[in-house]
């Protein structure tokens, strides 16, 4: 990517809005925190004041929502058990009995809401496909518990950088029948280039914005991922692979300063399908942020990002993971 740094953001991961719109029916862009610090849009790898636009979701800060379970433990008028902790998505009491947890104390619906958090272990199996698009919509394959969903994003900041929501479209590598196909303008003057990707797992924590976390996955069984590329307008991408030490606490991951630079790999690409492979061994951080090792017992996510000042049309497809 060049100078561009590689902000590419994975998220509370979005935020995302609840529903399942496809690539052909976009939900709305969120803005992306400065720094991080409050993550929205899909699932963001979007940079410091940009934009990321969610395939099928994103949204605006996480919240609790209304009469959800949640909070710190209150007296419940009926009793029970008190539930919350340190899931909890507000401050009012645990719950009652079977009543929802609402204010300290109450056992009425309230303002708390309840606050998932990332499973305790997430692990690739057996099934190597990632992402072969060929059913059209934005998902990935939903093998071995992954969730994601693609999106794009782009230097907010900059009215000269434009970039369309990842849409599935004819026809794909090896005469299949779809690919991932992005396109955009990437201003020379933006502080980083646009991109697009996926996270690995998004887990849900509720709330009216239908906000999920990026959570790690462990793919350590793995020794990198293969995918088809092949572009217009621009000569090179970075491959991105978002770890848990890279991407931010509140966006599920382990960073708490700097974050956002991710592991990454630069690779040519041209008008013909090529196919690309990418070592686990081969990424390094571009060197800005806090420094971390790579490791793939923590994988956040998989991204493309494009150099500054080009015109792009760029596909994707076939991607896999390798033993």
């Amino acid at each position: 990517m060049g100078t561009v740094r590689r902000d590419l953001r994975i998220g509370v991961l979005g935020l995302w809005l609840a529903g399942c719109a496809t690539s052909a029916d976009p939900a709305p862009a969120g803005n992306v925190g400065g720094g991080g610090s409050s993550a929205s849009g899909g699932a963001e790898f979007g940079g410091a004041g940009g934009t990321a636009q969610g395939g099928s979701e994103q949204g605006g800060t996480a919240q609790g929502g209304a009469g959800a379970q949640g909070g710190d433990a209150g007296a419940g008028a009926d009793g029970g058990s008190a539930q919350g902790g340190s899931d909890a998505g507000g401050t009012g009491g645990g719950s009652g009995g079977s009543a929802a947890a609402g204010s300290a104390g109450s056992t009425s619906g309230g303002s708390a809401g309840q606050m998932m958090s990332c499973p305790a272990t997430a692990s690739a199996g057996a099934e190597t496909v990632l992402d072969d698009v060929e059913d059209g919509d934005d998902a990935i394959l939903g093998a071995d518990g992954r969730v994601g969903y693609w999106f794009s994003y782009k230097d907010d900041a900059d009215s000269g950088s434009t970039v369309s929501l990842p849409t599935a479209s004819a026809p794909g590598a090896n005469s299949t029948t779809h690919a991932i196909q992005v396109t955009g303008k990437s201003s020379s003057t933006a502080d980083y280039g646009p991109g697009f990707g996926f996270p690995m797992l998004s887990v849900d924590i509720g709330g009216s914005n239908g906000a999920s976390l990026s959570c790690p996955y462990d793919l350590s069984t793995y020794s990198g991922i293969s995918l088809w590329l092949k572009a217009a307008g621009a000569t090179s991408l970075e491959v991105l692979v978002p770890t848990e030490a890279t991407t931010p606490v509140e966006e599920g991951g382990a960073c708490a300063t700097n974050c956002n630079d991710h592991f990454a790999k630069s690779v040519s690409v041209n008008g013909s399908w090529a196919k690309v492979d990418i070592s686990f061994s081969s990424l390094a951080q571009g060197g800005w942020g806090a420094p971390a090792t790579f490791d793939a017992h923590g994988v956040t996510g998989v991204g493309f990002g494009v150099p500054l000042g080009v015109s792009f049309e760029v596909w994707v497809d076939e991607l896999r993971l390798v033993p």
